[in-house]
């Protein structure tokens, strides 16, 4: 039997939602199938869960470790395209 289905990690405010997408099952037998199998593979995914959100806070602290301090930007040269342009200044 084959289950076609894909994880999708979707950014919000409050965190990364992680949605679980399937395909139905496209033959009989594939629904008689995921009807007897269906409930013990959705509890293995949920229990892959911890697992899986443990990656990812490792992933994202390796990226802040290894992100390092911001690059100094550029200066206008004196003879550039924008070197007739006076700094912009907000007051509020």
């Amino acid at each position: 039997m084959k289950v076609l289905h894909t994880i999708e990690l979707e950014p919000g405010t409050a965190g990364t939602m992680i949605n679980f997408r399937f395909a139905a099952p496209k033959t009989r037998r594939e629904m008689a199938l995921m009807k007897e199998i269906g409930p013990a593979y959705a509890q293995a995914l949920q229990s892959g869960l911890p697992g899986l959100i443990a990656q990812l806070d490792a992933a994202l602290a390796a990226r802040e470790a290894d992100r390092g301090p911001e690059p100094e930007l550029a200066r206008p040269r004196p003879d550039g395209p924008l070197s007739g342009l006076q700094p912009l200044v907000i007051v509020g």
